[in-house]
This record gives structure tokens, C-alpha cells and sequence, in this order.
């Protein structure tokens, strides 16, 4: 066998051994980027000194969970292996997710160069564009859908709809409109007062053709089914994650129902609440859901006495009005309606 060959086999072995090296790194970090685009839940961006034993002890309080939090992310072949920009899906230990209070500490000297800033945990909400919220006064609607082509009574994505406009704001050809509907007033179970118009989201159209006084739209994502007298918004994009903070005031109060106006709220439904950001109330907060039994301690008694609060739930807040929110219920170990109670800690 000549040197000329020799050579030439090991160019080939060493070029066959980066391939191998190199596509399967390659394959992970493509499957972690889709794993995170798809899914629903708690992430966080990995930073420099983390370790897993560091992070199991920031969210669940407890660094012993180190191998639990490795077994959920399959992406990480090493658990001693995790590098600044890798992305963790935090799962939620006994319905509650911690995340760590940071304390303050002295602004660092200026370098040359600013590091790029840190992603700070977050919890990642596909559906998000589909979450209603409910406001006083109502959106004043810049359309209203009078006509479904060919006559129907629904219409979906890609079909075309007329819309009256109403109001001043117009609706250009190529902009785009969130299609909803209005329910209420709708009224605090305690004190029965109005609090305000449920926005209920049925979809996104965009404007293809003016006329004199109306529009043609085709429906380009329908959440819910579309009907003649839905209304239309301008469109604003809604970005699907929701940054938790360090911190959460104590706040308590009451859930109003169900975006679906169910007499029943379970696990994973979205509701409203009946403090917004007035109150301090902010997105990416928690607050447990509970029930508190009150009884006569004696057949013999005219008052009742309040037995200790029954946890039964969390939700998570996705976004906030002026004196409402609307949250997602994260786990429920029972269902509740409206009128159930709220609060950031149980006393």
C-alpha cells in the first residue's frame, strides 16, 4: 500500500469522526429549540456558574431534586454538562413553583464590554393570543361582522367575512383585526356590582377589499367559531411567554368565572379575577386558590367560626386590567365556581 493511500484513508477517519462528534450536538440543540417552541410550561435560560444542583435548589427549594430536574430534560446527555443559553423545562413540585428571592447586591464596576443580559425565567403560553380579558368600559370596536360569504351562519379560517365599520379608526386593505364578542356587564359575586365586559377572542382577519362603508376580510386563525355580529379590534401581538417575577405582594380576592362562563373551573381553564393593576398585580404571579369552611362550634351558637383555609389550587396570572386579570389555573385538586378565594399565601 502506497503513503498516497495511507494518507488518504486517514483524512477519511478523521473527517467520519467529526461527523459523528458533530451531528449529534447539532440534533440535540435542534430538538431542544422545537421542544421549547411547542410546548407549554416553566423555562429557564441557563446562566454562567449554574449547575443543576443550584437551580433545583432556586425553583423547588430543595437541591436534592437535582436528578428529577436531569430526568425531565432529556436534552442534557450530562447533568455536569449545562452551558449558559441552554434552556430547562422547570416542571411544578406539589402544585407550587418556587422561584428564588435575589438579593440586592452592589452595581459591578463598568467593563469595557456589558455582558449580554440574562433571560430571566419565564413560562412559555402558546394560546396566549387567545386570552380575553374583561374591561370598563368596553373596546369601542372598529367593525362589526354583518355578513359570512355565501350566507353562513359560521365561518373559520380562510373564509371571507363583511365587516360595517364603526367609528373613526378605519380599516385599511392589508391590516389585520382581532375578532371578539362582548358578554355582561359582568358583576362581583360578593357585592353584585358591574365590574365590567367580558372580551372573548373568536379570532384574527385581515382586510382585502374596501367598499363604501364596509370591508372584505378572510379569517386567517379562528380560535372559536365566527358569527355574523362579532366585532372587531385592531390586532396586537401577544408574546407567549410570561417573565415571573421575584417577588409577589400579598394580595387576596375572588374569581369572577370562567373565560368560557362555566359553572365549574378545573385545571388548565383561563378566569378572571377581581384585581388588576390597581391592586399590584402584575403577569407571571401565582396565587393559591382555597376554600375556608365556616361552622358552628356549638348547635347553641349564633356565630360562625372559620376553620383554617383548604388549598385547592394555583393559578398564574397571563395578563391585567385595571381592576381585573385574567389567569390560568396551573392545578386543581378539586373544582371550584365563582366566588372562590384567592390569595398569594394562606394565613
Amino acid at each position: 500500500m502506497t503513503n498516497s493511500r495511507i494518507k488518504r484513508i486517514a483524512w477519511w477517519c478523521i473527517l467520519l469522526l467529526t461527523a459523528v462528534a458533530f451531528f449529534p450536538f447539532e440534533l440535540s440543540a435542534q430538538q431542544q429549540t422545537q421542544t421549547v417552541s411547542n410546548e407549554s410550561g416553566f423555562y429557564y435560560t441557563v446562566q454562567k456558574g449554574d449547575t443543576l444542583w443550584d437551580i433545583s435548589q432556586k425553583f423547588f427549594k430543595d437541591p436534592y431534586l437535582w436528578p428529577d430536574l436531569w430526568s425531565r430534560n432529556s436534552q442534557l446527555a450530562n447533568p455536569h454538562w449545562i452551558y449558559p443559553g441552554d434552556v430547562l423545562h422547570i416542571y411544578v413540585v406539589n402544585g407550587k413553583l418556587y422561584v428564588e428571592k435575589v438579593k440586592p447586591t452592589p452595581a459591578p464596576k463598568p467593563e469595557p464590554e456589558a455582558p449580554a443580559p440574562q433571560e430571566p425565567p419565564y413560562f412559555l403560553y402558546s394560546s396566549m393570543p387567545e386570552v380575553g380579558f374583561i374591561r370598563n368600559p368596553a373596546v369601542s370596536p372598529s367593525g362589526v361582522i354583518f355578513k359570512i360569504e355565501n350566507g353562513r351562519n359560521l365561518a373559520s379560517t380562510g373564509d371571507i367575512i363583511y365587516i360595517r365599520q364603526e367609528g373613526s379608526a378605519g380599516l385599511p386593505v392589508g391590516s389585520r383585526f382581532t375578532l371578539y364578542r362582548t358578554y355582561g356587564p359582568i358583576k362581583d359575586p360578593a357585592n353584585k356590582k358591574a365590574i365590567g365586559m367580558l372580551h372573548y377572542y373568536t379570532g384574527v382577519a385581515e382586510i382585502t377589499q374596501q367598499e363604501n362603508g364596509y370591508v372584505l376580510a378572510k379569517i386567517i386563525k379562528n380560535y372559536r367559531d365566527v358569527e355574523p355580529g362579532d366585532l372587531a379590534m385592531p390586532y396586537q401581538e401577544q408574546s407567549p411567554k410570561i417573565y415571573l417575577p421575584k417577588d409577589t405582594p400579598q394580595i387576596s380576592g375572588d374569581i369572577l368565572l370562567s373565560q368560557d362562563r362555566r359553572e365549574l373551573i378545573g385545571e388548565h381553564a383561563i378566569a378572571f379575577i377581581d384585581k388588576g393593576k390597581k391592586d399590584g398585580v402584575s403577569p407571571g404571579q401565582q396565587f393559591q386558590v382555597y376554600t375556608q369552611e365556616q361552622v358552628k362550634l356549638n348547635p347553641k351558637d349564633k356565630n360562625l367560626t372559620s376553620l383554617p383555609p383548604k388549598d385547592i389550587g394555583t393559578i398564574l396570572v397571563l395578563r391585567t386590567e385595571q381592576n381585573t386579570a385574567t389567569v390560568l389555573v396551573l392545578n386543581s385538586q378539586t373544582a371550584f365556581g365563582p366566588g372562590t378565594k384567592f390569595s398569594t399565601t394562606l394565613n
